[in-house]
């Protein structure tokens, strides 16, 4: 990575990643679909940390993100959209769970997000148990192989073995993708991973319960 590359990165902020998920969940276990979203569109930025190659997955979750937030604002429905157990609700009576094309189902497209978030804190978690030398590229490569690579098709598997063999160790992945100092950054992943696994548990028991975590 360049100095410019660098420089474009180092405004990735855990704090907004922690804010919102904390706010997503209420005590009754309801989910809020914007302050999930508000947490992922910041935390889509992780894909975004080794450079260009990176930028197609980055693009791939902020469309899914922008799906989701149409359905949110269109006239008519956009009541339904604001508890992923609202649009649960609301897609599951009207039989569109499984609405592919142009514009997909809320619910199709959360499950794909819900894919990359798994994929991200377990590949933080690992992280942030390591040391500033440990390996990342191993990291990433070992919880890749056990979440999203289950959904990606051979061409994407190659692409993204490529992009995390590129991967430095701990300390300079740190330095590069956050505002925060290294020492302030590891807290604060902590923090996320507290607030993050609840919501992303709760949004897997909703599919699950639902039959839904399979949608093709």
């Amino acid at each position: 990575m360049d100095d410019r590359e660098a420089k474009s990165k180092k405004d990735f902020d855990l704090e907004v990643v922690y804010h919102g998920f904390k706010n997503c969940m209420t005590e009754d276990g309801t989910v809020k679909l914007r302050e999930y979203l508000d947490a992922f569109s910041e935390l889509c930025r992780f894909f975004k940390l080794a450079g260009r190659i990176f930028a197609f997955i980055a693009r791939d979750l902020d469309g899914k993100i922008s799906i989701i937030r149409r359905h949110m604002s269109t006239d008519g429905e956009g009541d339904k959209y604001v508890t992923v157990q609202s649009m649960l609700c609301y897609e599951i009576e009207c039989e569109t769970t499984h609405k592919k094309g142009s514009f997909p189902s809320g619910t199709r497209t959360l499950l794909r997000l819900q894919r990359a978030l798994e994929f991200i804190i377990t590949f933080m978690k690992q992280l942030a148990q390591g040391n500033d030398d440990a390996s990342v590229r191993r990291i990433a490569s070992s919880v890749y192989g056990r979440t999203l690579s289950k959904h990606h098709p051979l061409i994407v598997r190659k692409m993204a073995a490529v992009v995390m063999y590129l991967l430095p160790n701990r300390r300079r992945l740190i330095e590069v993708m956050c505002k925060h100092e290294p020492d302030e950054v590891l807290v604060l992943t902590e923090r996320v991973l507290q607030v993050a696994y609840p919501a992303y548990d709760k949004i897997q028991e909703l599919y699950s319960t639902n039959d839904l975590l399979n949608i093709p």
